[in-house]
Formats: C-alpha cells, sequence, structure tokens
C-alpha cells in the first residue's frame, strides 16, 4: 500500500474488478485507452492487467480516495526488469467525476516515487495517445521526456491516432507532491 496526502494506493484485488471494469466501460475514458476496452471482461481483466514480458514483473494497483474510501482509478505498470530497473507504466485511468482534481497527478507521483525508491527502478517509460493532453501534461509535470511517435499506429475515436512515447530517469523525476527530492546518483561504469 502506498498512502498519500489524498489518495491511496492498494494492490487489486479480486473486489475490484468490477469498479475497474466500470470504468473503462466508460466512453470518457476508453476512447483515451491505446488498448481497446472490448479486450476487458470480468473473466480476464486480471490476467490483462498481468501480462507482462518475459522474465519480468508487473504491478496492479488502485486508486483510493483517502476522503471517502472510494475506488476511483488504477494503474499498472508491466515489465519491471530486475536487471534493467526499467518498468513500463502500460495503464493510468481515473473516474471522469474526479478529472481536474489532481488525482492522477498525485497517484502518479504516488507509484513513480514508490518504483524509484522502493524498487530501486532506474527509468520507466509510458505511452499516450497524441491528444490526451491531459495525461501528456502529467507525464511532462513529472519529467518524462518525449521520446518519439509511432505514427498512425492505432485506431481511437473512428480514425487512425498516433501514439506517444515517453521515459523519464530516476535523477529527472520532478517531486513535487511527496516533497521528496529523488536521490542524486553517480554515474559508475555506465550504470545510473
Amino acid at each position: 500500500m502506498i498512502q498519500g496526502n489524498r489518495v491511496t494506493l492498494k494492490v487489486l484485488e479480486q473486489q475490484d474488478m468490477q469498479p475497474l471494469l466500470d470504468l473503462v466501460d466508460n466512453p470518457d475514458v476508453s476512447r483515451l485507452m491505446i488498448y481497446n476496452k472490448a479486450d476487458f471482461t470480468v473473466n480476464n481483466i486480471h490476467n490483462l492487467l498481468l501480462q507482462t514480458a518475459p522474465g519480468t514483473q508487473c504491478l496492479s494497483f488502485g486508486i483510493y480516495r483517502n476522503d471517502t474510501g472510494a475506488f476511483i482509478g488504477f494503474v499498472c505498470i508491466n515489465d519491471i526488469h530486475p536487471v534493467n530497473r526499467v518498468a513500463n507504466i502500460r495503464f493510468l485511468a481515473i473516474d471522469p467525476s474526479c478529472w481536474n482534481e489532481g488525482y492522477a497527478e498525485i497517484a502518479g507521483d504516488g507509484f513513480i516515487r514508490h518504483l524509484f525508491l522502493d524498487r530501486n527502478i532506474r527509468r520507466i517509460t509510458a505511452t499516450s495517445s497524441a491528444g490526451n493532453e491531459t495525461i501528456e501534461a502529467i507525464f511532462r509535470n513529472g519529467g518524462f521526456k518525449h521520446e518519439g511517435t509511432d505514427r498512425k499506429s492505432i485506431f481511437i475515436d473512428g480514425k487512425w491516432t498516433s501514439v506517444k512515447r515517453w521515459g523519464l530517469m530516476k535523477k529527472e523525476f520532478a517531486w513535487d507532491f511527496f516533497n521528496t527530492e529523488a536521490d542524486e546518483e553517480e554515474e559508475e561504469d555506465g550504470k545510473d
């Protein structure tokens, strides 16, 4: 569990699957997702969240408001590689009723902080559909760098849409929401 001032991140459990499905079934949420919501069912959602490359790990957290305890979103980090110390943000979704209230930024700060400090990850990658200005702002504000674009590679809202690729090194993370500064690491033998 990762406790923040306004949200708590808890490892997703079976009882969280229906609220999660309700969230991704919301057209305002699903239209921004790179993965087709038709892929999600009660029977396979848990397995889809745990998909990861061979030799890597996956973490899935539910995002809960501290004031009400309500489930308001989820984040899935996959392809956590123990040797290369990299991880990928596969999903980040917040209930539209909580948009523009800072919950995504706070949750993002919490799980990124967890990856860097508790799991010793040195690099995090992520993708966003072009035009998803909210998630792009969250990535930029957190220190992510735009590393490239896969042009017209996914079909969203009846048209081909590009996917932007983002990357963040541990020393680049903007530690605003928890008021913690990243540990400065010396580069040693090509490792950082």
